[in-house]
């Protein structure tokens, strides 16, 4: 894809997955799940569970990956094992949903967490959307971001690089601080067990919505596939690194904030992390823990921002999108047009639309999408046996299964529990499907 030989290197690859997972989901969602969740040990379960599907979804993603190295993560997988329509409809997911939707909420987070410093930057929903500051704010950040990232791969990498090591430090030094001189207690851990029901199956499914929008981005590194040194080492490794790395820090982060708050403190709290840091060392602490947590979402909204435009070049490339979207700027070696294009898709997300709304929406599609990917490594392994897999995925074919199942649960009860975020997600493929009728330039075989 590039007009220079400049590459992403293997910390750059794994940076880029961490970085896509560690961002505003973790340090908002939970107090949304201490609201719906009857007590900390299912909270818990969640984050475990959750992280188990990531890894059972990162293996498969990783053969996935390393057998076909080009730019476009699902939307590549799905066109060779479904055919050019699905194969589109996933692209048009990634482009519309998958990357411009959490872009636009990561950029809210982002917002939300610098109002403890700049009060003015809060969202309000009596305000209307021209007015709001924050809202435009968040636009900015976007903008600037895409402009630092369209400029070129060896910046863009360095940058990625550098404050995802800062990011994951922080976080570590952060939770063996709080859980060594920080003023909790364990006491929430001790709640008497649940027996489960429907009712309470209802609210862990919709919760894992939550958690695997936070762990969403364990397949960063697919998307810039074309773009990575040595891909068939470098992208199972990256992927698989990665999101143990990231597993092990939400689980004991989640464990850190009801450590710092009992769960009926945290229910429906946003900033969960400025709430847990105020618990554990006071607020004159807590403010610069926030400042360190707004950082965090930024380098989550940077490597967004690196990898979702790729999947619109790959689409453009093949004549299933816009062609000028396919151009590779002359200078800065990197798909600018597509990079300032989901900028513009993000910014109509910020200026219709809340976080919690845009979360639900995007997590409900992007788990349909998620399981046809893993679906679409059983088949690609049928009907192109002789492909080089320079990985194969492990636990083949349990792990994929488990982890499409999964998938079909949680979509199921979703859309028993949020019917309106899950028929506006299923009218958007609708609007993909009468889209590609009319695709430009033809439709590839």
């Amino acid at each position: 894809m590039n007009a220079s030989n400049e590459r992403y290197g293997f910390a750059a690859a794994v940076s880029l997955v961490i970085s896509n997972m560690i961002g505003v989901g973790i340090l908002t969602t939970s107090g949304f799940m201490a609201r719906d969740l009857p007590n900390v040990r299912w909270i818990l379960i969640a984050w475990v569970i959750g992280g188990g599907l990531a890894m059972c979804g990162a293996v498969s993603y990783a053969e996935l990956g390393a057998a076909y190295p080009k730019a476009g993560g699902e939307y590549v997988y799905l066109r060779r094992a479904f055919g050019p329509r699905v194969g589109f409809l996933s692209g048009w997911v990634s482009i519309f949903v998958g990357f411009a939707g959490p872009v636009a909420a990561t950029a809210i987070g982002f917002t939300e967490y610098l109002s403890v410093f700049f009060p003015a930057l809060a969202s309000d929903p009596a305000t209307s959307w021209f007015l709001a500051p924050g809202k435009w704010f968040a636009v900015g950040v976007i903008w600037l971001v895409s402009l630092i990232h369209a400029s070129g791969v060896e910046t863009s990498g360095r940058v990625q690089t550098g404050i995802t090591v800062l990011k994951v430090g922080g976080l570590v030094i952060l939770i063996a601080a709080g859980f060594a001189v920080g003023k909790g207690s364990f006491a929430s851990f001790d709640s008497p067990p649940v027996v489960p029901t429907l009712g309470t199956m209802s609210a862990f499914a919709v919760a894992m919505i939550f958690v695997m929008f936070s762990y969403s981005g364990w397949n960063a590194s697919t998307y810039v596939a074309g773009e990575i040194e040595n891909p068939g080492r470098n992208i199972p490794l990256s992927i698989l690194i990665g999101t143990a790395v990231v597993t092990v820090l939400y689980v004991a982060l989640n464990g850190l904030y009801f450590f710092a708050v009992p769960p009926e403190e945290a229910a429906g709290v946003i900033r969960i992390g400025e709430v847990a840091a105020d618990g554990l060392f006071g607020a004159v602490t807590a403010r610069w823990l926030t400042l360190f947590f707004a950082l965090s979402i930024l380098a989550c909204l940077s490597a967004m921002v690196v990898t979702g435009p790729r999947v619109c070049f790959a689409m453009s490339e093949d004549g299933c999108f816009f062609r000028t979207f396919a151009a590779i700027h002359p200078s800065w070696g990197t798909p600018a047009r597509a990079t300032f294009f989901q900028a513009g898709v993000a910014t109509v997300y910020i200026l219709t639309g809340t976080f919690d709304q845009i979360v639900t929406y995007c997590g409900f599609i992007l788990f349909i999408f998620s399981a046809l990917a893993v679906v679409a490594l059983l088949r690609l392994r049928r009907i192109d046996p002789a492909r080089p897999r320079p990985y194969r995925a492990w636990g083949y074919p349990v792990v994929p299964v488990v982890f499409a199942l999964f998938c079909v649960w949680v979509v199921a009860f979703t859309l028993f529990e949020r019917p309106v975020e899950s028929v506006l997600g299923l009218l958007s493929l609708v609007l993909g499907l009468v889209f590609y009728r009319f695709v430009p330039e033809g439709q590839p075989d």
